[in-house]
């Protein structure tokens, strides 16, 4: 178990991160197209492997985060919203250890918009 973060350039290289550290093998290219296109698949990818473990927040920035930021802020929730942050769920709703399969939106921190999570 741990705390990942990916960071991506805009050009082709994504960084990699472990409990606020760089992997050790922490870049990695391959990703075509537009992120601004298409839809976001968070733990089940299309044609993949799905994803079995929890996962507790997704963020998403405008910018690339230095090693120093994810170190900062990768084992907390952030407090203050900033510009650069474009999505934040924290994915509070629901039940501990209940059945939340009915629960399909996740509220976005950054913008108070509930997005669609079917």
């Amino acid at each position: 178990m741990g705390t990942f973060a990916l960071t991506y350039d805009g050009v082709g290289t994504f960084r990699a991160y472990k409990n606020g550290l760089p992997t050790p093998n922490p870049t990695f290219s391959g990703f075509s197209g537009s992120a601004a296109t298409g839809t976001l698949q968070i733990g089940e990818p299309k044609g993949g492997y799905p994803y079995t473990g929890a996962i507790d927040e997704v963020r998403m920035w405008s910018e690339q985060r230095t090693d120093a930021q994810i170190l900062a802020s990768y084992n907390t929730e952030i407090a203050s919203m900033s510009p650069c942050l474009l999505v934040y769920w924290k994915f509070n709703q629901g039940y501990i250890g209940a059945n939340n399969a009915g629960i399909t939106t996740a509220i976005d921190a950054a913008t108070a918009v509930n997005h669609d999570g079917t």
